[in-house]
C-alpha cells in the first residue's frame, strides 16, 4: 500500500512542491545566513553615517551657526555709514574719549558671554588705534592682553572660518575661534578692526556627546585642511594614525566612497567626507564590533526560525496545491484513457506517464498524416493530377518563386539514400518526392532571379554522383516555370529528357534544353538492314561486326530522337530473329543472354546494342561453321534439282522454298559455295546443255533446244549463246559437224 502510494502522481506532486519550497527557502535562508555579517556591516555603515550626519548638524547648524548668526547682524552694520550701532562707533579713526560708552559696551559683551552657552569670549580690536575690548575690560594696547600674540597675527588669519587655537586661561587651553573683519568682509590687510568669538571645547564636546548615541565610540573632527579639531584625547596612537590616514585618503579623487567604511582590529571606522559638510570638515567615528557580532548571531537565529516556519508552511501548502491540481488532472486522465484507441500501453510508471505516451503517439500520428497529405499534394501537383487552385489555406509549396523539376531513376531501394544525399546539397531548396521503387522527382524552388536554375541543378546532381557514398542514378531536368500549374510541364519535360539516358548512359544527366532540337526531327535515318542480312547469311562475322559498329557510332553522334533509336533497335532485333528462324537457329536465339537483354527495353542502349551485336556475331559464326555440311548439301540438292528441271522456269524464290531459305540468303549462299551467282550458274548450265544438244541432237531445231533448256525466247537464247561461245547456235552446230567429218 505504501509503495503504491509512493508511486502515485499525487505523492510525486506533493514531493515536487515540497522540494521547490525547500529549494527556495534554502536559497533565501542560505543567502541571508551567508551574508549576515555583510548585512550587519552594511547596516552599521548606514547607522554610523546617520550618526555622523546628526553630529554634523548639531555642530555646524545648531551650535556654531548660532554664534555666527548672533553677531552677523551687528557686524553687517559696519558697512552702513548711517548705522548707529556701538560697534561702528568703536571703529572710528579718532581716539575714543567717551568713557561711559566704553564701559557700557564692555558690559554688553559681558552679558552676551554669560548668556550664551559655550561662548568663551568676545573681543573687539581696533587695528588703527591699537586698543582692545572684551567681555572683561578695555585695553589701551594689545600687548596688555593675554591674546597679544594672536592679535598681532590677525592679518594672516583666514576670516569667517572656525579654527582651533590655543588660548591662555581657557578650560582646555584651546578654543574654536571665528574672526570677523571690520568693516564686514574686507580683506584683513585693509580692515579697520576685527571681532572674534571664542568657543569652549569643553562645551562643544558635551554637545557632541549628547548628540552621539553610540557608546564606547570615539569621534574625530577634522577641518578643511585635515587638522584635528576635536576628539582623540584618549584614543590609542595606532587608532589615531589609522584615522588620520583614512582622512588624508579622502581628499584623493575617487577615494571618498571607498574609504567611507573600514575595519580596524576589532573595530569599524566610519567617515563622513568633507563633501557632506558645508564647512568642508571631515567627521570620523570608531566603534567596537562586539555588539555587531551579537546582532549578526541574533539575526542568524531569526533567519533559522523563519526558514523552519516557512518550510512547515510550504509543506502544508504543497499538500493543498497538489490536491487542487491532482483532482482535475485525474479526471482528464480517465477521459483520455477512455478515448484512446491506439495500441495498449504497458508502463511501470504513474498514470501520467501513460498520458504522456498516448499524447506522444497521437501527436506523432498527426504529424505523419500531415506529412503524408502534404507529400500527396506535391505528388499530385507534379504528376498533373492537381492544380494550385486545389490547395487549402496552407499550400504544400511556396507560391512566390519559380520552379524546376528533375526526374531521377535509381535501383530499387535506393530512394532513401538518394534523399539523404540531396539533403546535403545546401544550394538546393525543394521537395524530394518518391514516385515508385525506382522513380523519384525533385521539385526545386528558385527564389533568386539572378541564378541559372538548370546549371545549378546540374552541378548539384553531378556532385552527388562524385561523392564517396554515391549511388547510380540517371536524371532528366525540365525547364524553369513561373507558376505552380506549370510544374507538370517541367515534370513532363524532365521525363522526356531522361529517356535519352537510354542512349547516353544509365548515369547520364540530360536537360530538356539539350534535346529540344532533336525532338523536332521525326525522320527515320537510312539504316540498310538488307546489307546486314547478306553479311549474316554469308557467315561473315567481321563484316557483320563492322556494320554494327558503324550503326552504333551513327546513332550516338547524329541528332536522332530516342524514339527512333528504340525503333531501330526493335527492327534490328526483328531482323536477327528472322535470320535465326530462317536458318533454323531458334535455340541459339533464345538460349543466349543477348536475347533476354534485348527483350527488355529498360536496358540501356549500350547494353542492348552489345547484346544485339553478340547475337549477330553468333548467328554469322554459326552459319560460317555449318556451311561445309548442311549448306553444301542444300546447294548440291539444288544443283541436281536445276539439272532435272532445266527446262522449267527456275527462280531463286522457287529454289529457296525447296530448302527453306530466303531468296536473298540463297543467292548469297549460292555465290559463296559455287563461286558464282545463281543467274550465272543457271545460264552457264543451260548454255552448256544447249551446246551438247546442238551436237548430239541434230534433228532438234534451235528453237526447240531453247525451249528444252528453259529459254522461252529463241532470239534471247541466241544472244546469250553467242555471248558465251562467240558464235550463234547454228554456227556452233555446223562447226562441230565439220569437225566430226574431218575426224
Amino acid at each position: 500500500m505504501i509503495a503504491k502510494w509512493k508511486s502515485s502522481y499525487y505523492f510525486r506532486l506533493v514531493l515536487s512542491y515540497t522540494a521547490l519550497a525547500l529549494l527556495l527557502i534554502g536559497i533565501t535562508g542560505g543567502y541571508l545566513l551567508g551574508n549576515a555579517n555583510k548585512l550587519v556591516s552594511s547596516e552599521v555603515a548606514k547607522d554610523s553615517r546617520y550618526g555622523l550626519l546628526s553630529v554634523k548638524d548639531v555642530v555646524e547648524t545648531n551650535f556654531l551657526r548660532v554664534y555666527e548668526d548672533a553677531f552677523f547682524n551687528k557686524v553687517l552694520t559696519t558697512v552702513n555709514n548711517e548705522s548707529n550701532e556701538e560697534i561702528k562707533y568703536f571703529l572710528q579713526d579718532e581716539r575714543i574719549d567717551d568713557v561711559n560708552r566704553v564701559v557700557r559696551f564692555v558690559h554688553d559683551l559681558e552679558l552676551i558671554t554669560e548668556m550664551t552657552a559655550g561662548l568663551d569670549g568676545i573681543t573687539l580690536f581696533n587695528r588703527k588705534q591699537q586698543y582692545v575690548m572684551n567681555q572683561d575690560r578695555y585695553y589701551v594696547t594689545p600687548d596688555n592682553t593675554a591674546d597679544a600674540n594672536f592679535l598681532h597675527s590677525l592679518e594672516t588669519v583666514l576670516p569667517h572660518q572656525w579654527f582651533l587655537r590655543e588660548k591662555p586661561g581657557s578650560p582646555d587651553g584651546k578654543v574654536l575661534t571665528y574672526v570677523f573683519t571690520l568693516p564686514y568682509n574686507v580683506e584683513p590687510s585693509k580692515a579697520s578692526g576685527f571681532l572674534y568669538l571664542d568657543i569652549s571645547l569643553v562645551h562643544l564636546k558635551e554637545m557632541v556627546r549628547s548628540a552621539l548615541s553610540f557608546p564606547y565610540s570615539n569621534l574625530y573632527l577634522f577641518d578643511e585642511r585635515g587638522s584635528l579639531l576635536l576628539g582623540g584625547e584618549s584614543a590609542p596612537e595606532a587608532e589615531m594614525e589609522t584615522v588620520n590616514g583614512l582622512v588624508m585618503n579622502q581628499s584623493m579623487p575617487g577615494q571618498a566612497e571607498a574609504n567611507s567604511f573600514s575595519r580596524y582590529d576589532n573595530k569599524v571606522i566610519s567617515i563622513l567626507p568633507s563633501e557632506d559638510s558645508a564647512k568642508g570638515w571631515t567627521y570620523a567615528i570608531v566603534r567596537p564590533m562586539d555588539s555587531f557580532f551579537l546582532s549578526a548571531d541574533k539575526m542568524k537565529r531569526q533567519v533559522w526560525m523563519a526558514c523552519l516556519i516557512a518550510l512547515l508552511g510550504g509543506v502544508i501548502v504543497s499538500f493543498l496545491m497538489s490536491r487542487q491540481f491532482y483532482i482535475p488532472l485525474k479526471k482528464l486522465l480517465y477521459s483520455i484513457r477512455h478515448l484512446y484507441s491506439g495500441p495498449t500501453v504497458y508502463t511501470n510508471g504513474h498514470e501520467y506517464a501513460v498520458i504522456d505516451h498516448m499524447l506522444m503517439v497521437i501527436d506523432t500520428n498527426m504529424m505523419k498524416m500531415k506529412d503524408q497529405v502534404r507529400l500527396k499534394q506535391i505528388t499530385r501537383l507534379i504528376t498533373g493530377q492537381q492544380l494550385a487552385a486545389g490547395f487549402d489555406d496552407l499550400p504544400a509549396i511556396p507560391l512566390e518563386c519559380r520552379y524546376i523539376v528533375a526526374y531521377l531513376v535509381t535501383e530499387p531501394g535506393e530512394s532513401e539514400h538518394l534523399a539523404g544525399l540531396l539533403g546535403k546539397q545546401t544550394e538546393l531548396i525543394g521537395e524530394f518526392v518518391p514516385l515508385s521503387a525506382r522513380e523519384q522527382a525533385l521539385l526545386v524552388f528558385i527564389y533568386d532571379p539572378s541564378i541559372a536554375p538548370v546549371q545549378l541543378l546540374m552541378k548539384a546532381l553531378q556532385s552527388m554522383q562524385l561523392t564517396a557514398d554515391r549511388i547510380a542514378f540517371g536524371a532528366g531536368i525540365g525547364s524553369v516555370v513561373d507558376s505552380v500549374d506549370a510544374i507538370y510541364q517541367s515534370y513532363q519535360e524532365a521525363v522526356q529528357a531522361h529517356k535519352y539516358c537510354y542512349v547516353r548512359g544509365r548515369d547520364a544527366i540530360v536537360t530538356f534544353e539539350d534535346i529540344a532540337l532533336i525532338q523536332e526531327q521525326a525522320l527515320l535515318p537510312d539504316v540498310g538492314y538488307e546489307l546486314l542480312q547478306h553479311k549474316l547469311l554469308a557467315g561473315s562475322v567481321s563484316e557483320a561486326g563492322r556494320w554494327m559498329d558503324e550503326l552504333s557510332a551513327k546513332l550516338r553522334t547524329e541528332p536522332i530522337r530516342v524514339e527512333m533509336v528504340e525503333l531501330i533497335m526493335l527492327r534490328l532485333k526483328a531482323l536477327l530473329s528472322q535470320v535465326a528462324l530462317e536458318q533454323n537457329l531458334p535455340t541459339l536465339f533464345t538460349a543466349g543472354g543477348g536475347q533476354q537483354s534485348v527483350a527488355s527495353m529498360n536496358s540501356m542502349f549500350e547494353e542492348t546494342f552489345v547484346a544485339l551485336k553478340d547475337q549477330a556475331a553468333g548467328i554469322a559464326q554459326h552459319i560460317h561453321d555449318s556451311r561445309n555440311e548442311a549448306q553444301l548439301e542444300k546447294i548440291n540438292f539444288l544443283k541436281a534439282h536445276i539439272i532435272e528441271h532445266l527446262a522449267d522456269d527456275l527462280s531463286l524464290d522457287l529454289l529457296a522454298a525447296q530448302v527453306n531459305l530466303s531468296a536473298n540468303y540463297l543467292s548469297t549462299l549460292f555465290g559463296s559455295v559455287t563461286g558464282e551467282s545463281f543467274t550465272e550458274y543457271l545460264n552457264r548450265l543451260r548454255l552448256e546443255q544447249a551446246s551438247h544438244l546442238l551436237v548430239t541432237s541434230p534433228g532438234l531445231t534451235v528453237a526447240k533446244i531453247a525451249t528444252n533448256i528453259g529459254y522461252r525466247n529463241s532470239q534471247y537464247f541466241c544472244t546469250k549463246f553467242k555471248a558465251r561461245f562467240g558464235v550463234t547456235p547454228m554456227q556452233y552446230r555446223n562447226a562441230k559437224q565439220v569437225q566430226e567429218r574431218l575426224v
